[in-house]
């Protein structure tokens, strides 16, 4: 039985627009909102030029799994936090998804490896 923790993960980068319905499934499939006990994701809650903060409590192990490969296959950065890891920050590197670092979120808003927007292209 996997331990079950709230989490939240921030996605940037560029995507092109042809992929932005598989983003979106995955997203509603991992069950995430971009607000603690807020509505399910849709499409109509994308902004443009901002990173896409999602999050949701009883996450298994506190990860993304899907969303995080599919991030890393399609080269978009990340940094996902949850409370199995203690309330740290685990930023992505975009080219091969290996965590870049570990740190606070205090500091990790600082790391230039944390997504800082979204572009459709």
């Amino acid at each position: 039985m996997a331990d079950r923790t709230s989490a939240s993960i921030t996605i940037g980068g560029t995507l092109p627009r042809s992929l932005l319905p598989d983003l979106a499934a995955l997203v509603q499939a991992e069950g995430l909102s971009t607000e603690w006990d807020g509505e399910p994701f849709s499409l109509a809650m994308f902004c443009e030029g901002v990173p896409l903060e999602l999050m949701a409590h009883e996450v298994a192990w506190g990860r993304f799994e899907q969303l995080e490969s599919w991030c890393v296959e399609h080269g978009l950065p990340f940094a996902r936090w949850s409370g199995v890891e203690g309330r740290r920050v685990t930023p992505s590197h975009p080219a091969n998804g290996v965590p870049s670092a570990s740190c606070s979120p205090a500091r990790a808003r600082c790391s230039p490896m944390l997504p800082t927007r979204m572009i459709i292209s």
